[in-house]
């Protein structure tokens, strides 16, 4: 009896599986299979449903029962085209009777218990494995690399359709494809500090790090990955970026996730947080799975200036940025975290590119907070800045650079960033005390009641906002005027000349006269200067018949500290 071949025809209508009790008819009867992408998270990574053109592989066999039988063309991987309405199509012509044999019993799929079952099914989405497919396991080799275009993450996106149950001739074979990577999503949400600014996102760039990037697949049910983190360059539309990584890449609490750069200047950084792990607590935790979209709203503004204010010996005083530097334009408001600056202090900062001219901001503590007036801005991407800032008090100065930090110079060039804009405060000016001492024996003069004048120093001098160096101006006769007490009194750094006099006068009148630059530090050298930020100790010992002295410089430590930030100024 001669057996005529039925064509395997492919559409796209869901039909469920019934199982054959009963040898069939010798009737033509089309074999139909239906392609879908299944899921609510799970969409396709490029136009998010199947198009004319798409590639479907397709392992079939036929099963008799739970045991595979094989034939002359059975098993087989065959290929399918989705026509335009969506359809697959065979590449080459199917028929059924290609599994089957009517020459003994146990290979007619005809028989009952018999059926074609679809092992396993990929759509390479236009990609390529790194390895050949291994037909009879269905294992294959993925990569992952950088996804800058639609087209590189519909590459990436590997589908599988995973094995159905056993479909007699009757029945239609369901192949519901599923992702068998995961998916990283980010939706960029700018605040208002970037309203007035024209296309803010239109050179930033997204990289995701610690991803695997190569996976290995089997017959669409188990797949591992092992591979040294890389990162991976997200592709972006508008505020909207994707990008498609291996299963199995970890997901775990304080790693860096992400890195946003060049949002109008300014570079984020994201860290995987508790929160961040809580919205995405129905699925693993610690690992991405395949078809699942991770998801991200990261709302952004512009950057924050951090500014550490140190007093040396005094006080220090530590202030966060809690502010948003505006494009174009920001310092912002700072935070006081400790401290005792008095309500009313300020400071003037300056930013310039060359040199410095007329102060940018006032920079005042209301009680609570730093706050800057007028708030200053970054007026483009591209122009580097300098910043200084001068807090001049009633007797001392201080004055603000940025401290070197991870291979940048100090008081270097900032680029515009939302990283901070550290300020690092140090005196300027120096500091004086002068003590009197005298003998316990019969030599001793009665120091009660003496005081202590300097004459021939210089009073006032002019600041270079640039360095923070002060030029002395010309020298006062009476430069500190008698008193019974110098200490720790505020003075302008200076070269002590040979007109620079102290002069120590008793209750009872009698006055000794000591040359400055003729008293020697604790290394028995002279001191002939007093240095920015360097703290002056004389102590003078007084006898009747003779007049020693010795100085001892005292270093101003200068502290500087910051706090906890995710984005860093360089």
């Amino acid at each position: 009896m001669s057996r005529s071949k039925i064509l395997l025809f492919a559409s796209l209508a869901f039909v469920a599986a019934c199982s054959g009790k009963e040898k069939l008819p010798e009737e033509k009867i089309p074999l139909q299979v239906e392609a879908s992408l299944s899921g609510q998270v799970q969409t396709k990574a490029s136009a998010g449903d199947f198009a004319e053109g798409d590639k479907i592989l397709v392992y079939l066999r036929h099963m008799n029962g739970t045991t595979p039988v094989t034939v002359d063309r059975a098993p087989l991987l065959a290929g399918f085209t989705m026509d335009a309405d969506k359809k697959p199509v065979p590449d080459t012509p199917l028929y059924w009777d290609d599994f089957s044999s009517n020459k003994e019993d146990g290979l007619d799929i005809r028989e009952a218990g018999h059926g074609l079952e679809a092992y396993y099914a990929y759509c390479y989405n236009g990609g390529t494995p790194v390895s050949s497919l291994d037909e009879a396991t269905g294992e294959l080799e993925w990569k992952v690399g950088d996804q800058t275009s639609a087209l590189a993450v519909q590459q990436t996106d590997l589908l599988w359709a995973r094995p159905q149950h056993v479909i007699p001739v009757r029945g239609t074979i369901n192949l519901p494809f599923w992702h068998a990577m995961s998916e990283v999503s980010v939706t960029l949400i700018l605040d208002s500090s970037f309203d007035n600014v024209t296309e803010p996102l239109k050179k930033t760039v997204l990289t995701l790090n610690g991803i695997h990037t190569e996976v290995t697949f089997i017959a669409s049910y188990a797949y591992y990955s092992s591979s040294t983190p890389k990162a991976v360059k997200m592709y972006g539309d508008g505020a909207e970026y994707v990008a498609i990584v291996a299963p199995g890449t970890p997901l775990e609490k304080g790693a860096r996730f992400l890195d946003i750069t060049d949002v109008d200047g300014n570079n984020y950084t994201l860290d995987i947080t508790d929160a961040i792990l809580e919205g995405w607590y129905k699925q693993d935790p610690d690992r991405a799975e395949p078809g699942v979209n991770y998801h991200l709203n990261i709302t952004l503004s512009k950057a924050a200036v951090k500014v550490q204010a140190t007093l040396a010996d005094w006080v220090t005083v530590d202030a966060d940025g809690t502010g948003k530097i505006q494009f174009p334009d920001d310092v912002v408001d700072l935070t006081v975290t400790a401290g005792t600056f008095e309500n009313g202090t300020s400071f003037d900062l300056y930013r310039y590119e060359t040199t410095p001219g007329e102060k940018s901001a006032t920079v005042t503590y209301d009680g609570s907070k730093w706050v800057s007036d007028p708030l200053l801005y970054w007026p483009n991407q591209s122009t580097n800045y300098y910043f200084r800032a001068v807090m001049d008090g009633t007797d001392d100065t201080l004055w603000a650079t940025t401290p070197a930090h991870n291979g940048f110079e100090e008081g270097a060039a900032i680029a515009p960033r939302t990283g901070n804009v550290p300020l690092a405060f140090e005196h300027v000016k120096s500091q004086l005390s002068v003590e009197l001492e005298t003998s316990t024996t019969a030599s001793a003069v009665n120091l009660e009641g003496a005081t202590i004048a300097i004459g021939n120093l210089a009073t006032e001098g002019t600041l270079n906002v640039a360095d923070g160096a002060i030029t002395p101006g010309a020298l006062v006769e009476d430069a500190i005027p008698a008193a019974t007490v110098i200490s720790d009194k505020i003075v302008i750094p200076q070269t002590i000349g040979n007109a620079s006099v102290m002069t120590i006068t008793l209750a009872d009148g009698t006055t000794y006269k000591l040359p400055l630059n003729q008293c020697l530090d604790s290394t028995d050298t002279a001191i002939t200067e007093w240095e920015r930020g360097k703290s002056y100790t004389y102590t003078i010992h007084l006898e009747l018949e003779e007049v020693s002295y010795r100085a001892l410089v005292k270093d101003w430590t200068v502290v500087t500290g910051s706090g906890n930030a995710n984005l860093e100024w360089d």
